[in-house]
């Protein structure tokens, strides 16, 4: 019974754990639409190569005070 038990319980998380490093599916809707995004799904953040990221994370007033995290 034991055995079983732990067996269910291997199964299901190992499901789990699938189940969460699957990748996001990368269509030309989602390349399109990159540049509006966070995500940085190609070499130059979408079709149009521009390079650009709209994120407001990191400003003037702010880069100062990065540092390495690891």
């Amino acid at each position: 019974m034991r055995l079983l038990l732990l067996v269910v319980v291997a199964i299901g998380l190992g499901s789990l754990i699938a189940f969460a490093l699957q990748t996001k599916k990368v269509d030309d809707s989602a390349l399109k639409n990159a540049p509006k995004g966070t995500e940085w799904l190609s070499y130059g953040m979408g079709w149009s190569e521009e390079r650009y990221s709209t994120m407001t994370q990191i400003n003037a007033q702010n880069i100062g005070k990065l540092a390495l995290a690891w």
